[in-house]
This record gives C-alpha cells, sequence and structure tokens, in this order.
C-alpha cells in the first residue's frame, strides 16, 4: 500500500505494465487475509487500504478483481465500523468507476443495504440527534445506546446517505429495484426521515436530492395541466434513461408516496413545524419539543430551502395537479399557514421562479420560528407565574 504511493496509474498500465502485474499479484494475495483472520481488525482495514490504493494505482485495471475484494470484506464484517468502511470504499468506487460499477452493483447493493439496516436496527433516530457531541456528553454507561455505539451507528448512517447519493448522481437508480422489497421501503423510510428531521442542514441536502432522482428517475410527467408551467415540466424530466412510460412508475405508487412524505414531510412540514415531527409514524420521528429550527441565516440552510424548492416543483411536474390540492386539502392548514399564504406558496410552486420558491420558504420558516419561540416565551411565563 505505501509502496503503491509513488507510482501514477499511466506509469504502472500504460508505461511499465509489468508493475500492474505485480500489483494484482499482491492483491490475489491480500484477498485471502480477511477470510483467514476475520476478527483480526487491523488487517481488514491494511486490506481495506490497500484497496483504496490500488484504486488510484490501477484504475479501470482494478474492476476485474473487485468481485472477490468486495465479497471477502461483505463476508467478514463484524461491526458497525466494518461496514462504515466498506460503505465508503464502495463509495469510492463509485465516484471512480460509475457506470462501469454497474453490474458489480446489482449484485453488491442489496445485501449492503439490508446490513446497514440491520446494524442501524429498527429504533434508530434518523435525526441524528443521538450522535451530536451534546447527546454524548449527556450518555451514561447504563444508556441503551452508548456514545460509542451512537457515535458509530450515526457516522454509518451519514455514509450510507452518501452511497445511495452516489448510486443515483451515476444515474444507476435501478440497481436499488434489486433490494429485497423490505429492505428498499425502509431505504426510502430512511431517506423521508433524514429529509425532513436531520439535524444536519447538510444531511438534509443529501437525503433530498437522493429522493429527488428517484422521483425523476421512477415516476413520468403526466399531460401537462390547465395552468401548469410547461418550462416548469420539460426541466425535471428524468435525467437518466429508460424511465416509465408516460404517467406511469417503475415503483407502484411512488408517486403518491413522493407527494406525501417528500413533499409533504421534508419539504413542507420538516421546515415549517419540526415540533411535529417528519419522516412518518413510528420508530424514529422527531417529535416534541426538542425538535428545532434551521437557522435561516445558515448558507446550508439557504442550499437546503434551494433543494426543497425544487423538489416541490419536480413533485408538481410528476404528479400535476394532484399534488397542489394535497398540499391546499390536508397540509398547509394543519401547519397554520393563513389563506394569504397558501395561495402564494401554491403560485410559486405552479409558476414561480426555483429561487422566488425558495426565499418564500425562507420567509415562512423564518416566520414559523418566531411565532414558536414567542409561544415557548409565554408558556415560560405562565410556568413562573404558577410557582
Amino acid at each position: 500500500s505505501r509502496l503503491s504511493k509513488g507510482f501514477r496509474t499511466d506509469l504502472v498500465t500504460r508505461q511499465r505494465p509489468q508493475l500492474a502485474t505485480i500489483f494484482v499479484r499482491a492483491l490475489q494475495v491480500a484477498v485471502a487475509a480477511p477470510a483467514a483472520a476475520p476478527t483480526n481488525k487491523l488487517l481488514r482495514s491494511r486490506f481495506i487500504s490497500f484497496v483504496h490504493r490500488m484504486v488510484e494505482c490501477l484504475g479501470p485495471a482494478l474492476l476485474p478483481y473487485l468481485p472477490s475484494a468486495l465479497e471477502v470484506l461483505l463476508s467478514t464484517q463484524a461491526d458497525v465500523q466494518d461496514l462504515s468502511d466498506l460503505v465508503v470504499l464502495v463509495n469510492q468506487l463509485l465516484s471512480r468507476f460509475r457506470e462501469a460499477l454497474g453490474g458489480l452493483l446489482e449484485v453488491l447493493l442489496p445485501p449492503l443495504v439490508v446490513r446497514v439496516h440491520a446494524a442501524l436496527g429498527p429504533d434508530w433516530d434518523w435525526s441524528g440527534k443521538l450522535a451530536t457531541p451534546s447527546a454524548m456528553r449527556s450518555g451514561t454507561d447504563g444508556a441503551a445506546v452508548t456514545v460509542e455505539d451512537a457515535r458509530e451507528r450515526g457516522e454509518l448512517q451519514r455514509v450510507y446517505y452518501l452511497l445511495l447519493s452516489a448510486v443515483t448522481s451515476a444515474g444507476m437508480s435501478t440497481a436499488l429495484l434489486k433490494v429485497p422489497p423490505a429492505a428498499l421501503e425502509a431505504a426510502v423510510l430512511g431517506l423521508t426521515r433524514g429529509a425532513a428531521t436531520h439535524v444536519d442542514p447538510n444531511v438534509r441536502r443529501t437525503c433530498l436530492q437522493v429522493f429527488s432522482r428517484l422521483v425523476g428517475d421512477w415516476c413520468s410527467s403526466p399531460a401537462p395541466a390547465s395552468g401548469a408551467s410547461g418550462a416548469a415540466v420539460a426541466s425535471t424530466a428524468p435525467a437518466s434513461g429508460g424511465g416509465p412510460p408516460a404517467g406511469g412508475e417503475v415503483v407502484p405508487g411512488f408517486r403518491r408516496y413522493a407527494m406525501e412524505r417528500l413533499g409533504e414531510e421534508a419539504c413542507i412540514v420538516g421546515l415549517l413545524r419540526p415540533a411535529a415531527g417528519g419522516g412518518g409514524p413510528g420508530p424514529g420521528a422527531t417529535t416534541g419539543p426538542s425538535a428545532v429550527f434551521l437557522d435561516t441565516r445558515d448558507a446550508a440552510v439557504l442550499h437546503l430551502l434551494g433543494d426543497a424548492a425544487g423538489a416541490l416543483k419536480l413533485i408538481y411536474a410528476k404528479c400535476g395537479e394532484e399534488f397542489p390540492a394535497h398540499l391546499v386539502g390536508a397540509v398547509l392548514p394543519a401547519v397554520g399557514l393563513a389563506s394569504a399564504a397558501q395561495q402564494q406558496l401554491i403560485y410559486l410552486i405552479r409558476e414561480g421562479e426555483a429561487k422566488e420558491l425558495r426565499d418564500y420558504l425562507r420567509a415562512l420558516v423564518a416566520q414559523a420560528q418566531q411565532a414558536q419561540q414567542q409561544q415557548q416565551q409565554q408558556q415560560q411565563g405562565v410556568a413562573a407565574g404558577g410557582r
């Protein structure tokens, strides 16, 4: 691994191909090491570092030898940290090889997704609060989720989101269709909860972007409804080919799911009423006064609101007038928006520019935050007066 740092890909594969032969032989021998000593974490770590280096050293010449390397790492994975290391490696491979990794990814991704959700567990808090420094400081030895366990699982959640981002940005979202239905449902639900509740706006952005790509790839647009912006519909066509026919869905029911989970929970409820929770009911939903608003002065939050605006317009392009009807009928009144504010938001979703919609969302979030702060102050005043 250290020796390979002195060799460029061009030198090894084109100018001195005999060097590539030497490194390939070393890799073939090294693959046996994790299998021979599956509990030796140092040996496993060294092997992963070696594969990382071979990506940069051998380039595409490494591809034929990746299946055996990844298989041994997946089969000898013992804990959450081992799994995180493997996911990071797969992220690097996707970043470097993209479509060339397609066949291997379809085989590797299903068991990898299943392992990730098994490691996080059904009760994992997708908001990321358990993995924050403040939560770790308050941890005790007798806690169900220890400080170190929460840190490792929180890191696994982050790199897992990056894996899903790498898969979808490379135009290989069809690989997710190979994942068992229960695990795929858990993956999409994990994205929803991350997009709606995570304490880090950058993590929320990643989830929103992944979810939006899935909507673009798995749902086709209906015929433009009256009053819809043709330019907006055209601009949100799927980025990758091979999508469903007009008005169709790759995953049955996904259009409705996108309206209720991405549009409603992540882009509306998660931004305007975080104390009400996001990501749907059940374990891992963030509820109660501990849910906090995002700081609208933060540049990362502004980028998040831009992604939310883009997602809302994408869903409108895919769902047509059914989406505004859903928002006006069930969602916007529940978050306390006045009638005029509802009309303006719907108008911007239909016909406004994404930047205008982003700025309006920013204003709504700031207003909601101010209203909640005033309510908390009133409650504190009442409590103090009762003493």
